[in-house]
């Protein structure tokens, strides 16, 4: 997928050359002057509104500052981490902004609900933000924990992003951990609205859904609109559980209701919410040249604050612990190793 701008050259033809170039391992600053072909890098990322599309925007806006004159970054929708993961598989795009330390390392050593080994995956930097699964039904229903869901076998209506999204993959290993699954929450009467984020606001104003379960960033536009619009009880995830989730590289914990981004972005939090903890990656495969790698994880660690001011959840990350495993599912890309090497935060 990396391409020429002057020819539109296909992605082999892309690793040629860049890979015939004497930039590996450098910031391509300059690069123009030396006469260097423009090229063309693809970033897959969740639909438009999500927090991550924001990052992703940012982060490519960053990015095309270090590559040859003409050259470009187009961030495309194509969907959460599995359906990027997918998309990686068959070469249509280079890079991807939205995995996560535990999606990433189920795909890599290929563990349900992916259905092979995608050995091929390589980080180029994590703890890009932390990313909770929030699950949020409205008061109304007079649902206040999963416990109380599961013992009544309320017939829930609830929407999530469309199939191949983190959030399904996060809502099937939550309810894995009880020995449950989606298909046990629609046998209860239950119903199932996978959405993009415009349809999702729509169904609530409809009446036909009465939850939202999802991934949830600090400053998460969709969210702020919902809870800034309907009042919601946010179910915690049980810390009887937490040991059974850790064994599918989750994490967990707390997203503080003294903070007031948080308290924004969900309105009427009054405690603190215990909920899965996810760690954001920008991935790649081992195709992808070392110096693009080297590039990526060069221009995010040099432009934090930058990216900061557009997506208030990127203050957890940091060049010194961006590589580190506990924030990534699958190895390093060789290319942001030697980034983090030569600049000292990795030895």
């Amino acid at each position: 997928m990396i391409e020429s701008n002057l020819t539109r050259r296909g992605f082999i033809k892309g690793v040629t050359l860049l890979g015939a170039s004497t930039l590996i391992g450098s910031n391509f600053l300059g690069c123009a002057e030396r006469g260097e072909n423009p090229v063309t890098v693809t970033v897959g990322t969740p639909p438009e509104g999500s927090g991550n599309y924001i990052l992703a925007s940012n982060i490519a806006e960053m990015v095309t500052k270090y590559l040859p004159k003409g050259s470009s970054v187009d961030v495309i929708p194509t969907g959460g981490t599995a359906a990027e993961i997918k998309a990686l598989d068959e070469d249509k795009i280079d890079l991807a902004s939205s995995g996560q330390q535990s999606t990433n390392y189920l795909a890599y050593n290929g563990m349900w609900p992916f259905e092979k080994a995608y050995t091929q995956l390589r980080a180029i930097a994590g703890k890009l933000s932390n990313l909770y699964f929030a699950t949020a039904v409205l008061k109304k229903t007079g649902i206040t924990s999963w416990e109380e869901l599961i013992d009544e076998q309320y017939p829930i209506k609830f929407a999530t992003f469309p199939k191949g999204s983190t959030g399904i993959i996060s809502l099937q290993y939550l309810l894995k951990t009880m020995g449950l699954s989606i298909d046990d929450l629609l046998s209860w009467g239950g119903k199932w609205y996978p959405a993009k984020p415009s349809d999702i606001t729509t169904l609530f104003a409809d009446g036909k859904v009465e939850a939202f379960f999802h991934v949830i960033q600090k400053g998460h536009p969709l969210w702020t609109q919902l809870t800034s619009t309907y009042e919601f009880n946010y179910l915690p995830f049980p810390e009887k559980l937490e040991s059974k989730i850790k064994e599918f590289r989750y994490d967990v914990g707390d997203i503080p209701a003294s903070d007031e981004v948080w308290k924004n972005t969900l309105n009427g939090l009054d405690s603190d919410y215990h909920a899965i903890l996810m760690y954001t990656e920008f991935f790649t495969t081992d195709k992808l040249p070392d110096n693009i790698a080297y590039t990526f994880a060069k221009a995010i660690a040099e432009n934090r604050e930058a990216i900061l001011k557009a997506f208030p959840a990127f203050e957890v990350y940091s060049p010194e612990d961006t590589w580190k495993e506990k924030y990534v599912g699958e190895p390093l890309h060789p290319g942001a190793e030697r980034y983090y090497k030569e600049a000292g935060y990795m030895k």
